[in-house]
């Protein structure tokens, strides 16, 4: 007699690592934690003094690539993170969200999951194993989105108090 659910408990999926794949995602991996420490440089010294617009143009810049690749790479919870800080840094450009402490603090909290999920992608590519779901990604968005809605909301750019933006 077969085991209820038998087809769930399959083994994880392996391939053989490429290594050239393998290379490409490591040099890929590299870049992605050289521009998050940009992005965090940026975020640290806005909690201090106002965040230019060249450096929010900077830190969108940083996170389409990231959205890109990670979509060419089938990446989905690296993909869906960065197109949700992708829109945040688009409504901050076009004047709809400002840049505050609790807005830097996502975009920490967005860059922490950024890297994690390189690393595991990494670590997918060296081992052959596929690449989970990670489900801690629902909170990082939840966080993105809940910044936007309640702005949105409740008050613009012009509007509030603590905005650190231009």
């Amino acid at each position: 007699m077969a085991t209820p659910f038998q087809e769930f408990l399959s083994p994880p999926v392996r391939t053989s690592p490429n290594a050239e794949v393998v290379q490409r995602l490591d040099q890929f991996a590299n870049e992605a934690e050289l521009a998050l420490a940009r992005v965090q440089e940026i975020s640290s010294a806005g909690k201090r003094s106002p965040v230019a617009s060249a450096h929010v143009e900077e830190m969108l810049r940083i996170f389409h690539a990231l959205k890109v690749v990670a979509r060419s790479l089938d990446a989905r919870d690296l993909g869906r993170v960065s197109h949700a800080v992708e829109g945040l840094l688009t409504d901050t450009r076009q004047g709809h969200l400002p840049i505050t402490d609790e807005m830097l603090n996502v975009l920490d909290g967005a860059c922490d999951s950024v890297q994690r999920l390189v690393k595991r992608l990494r670590l997918a590519a060296k081992t052959g194993l596929a690449l989970a779901e990670d489900h801690d990604v629902a909170s990082t968005l939840t966080a993105i989105n809940l910044v936007r809605e309640l702005t949105h909301r409740f008050g613009s750019a012009e509007h509030t108090e603590s905005s650190r933006h231009l």
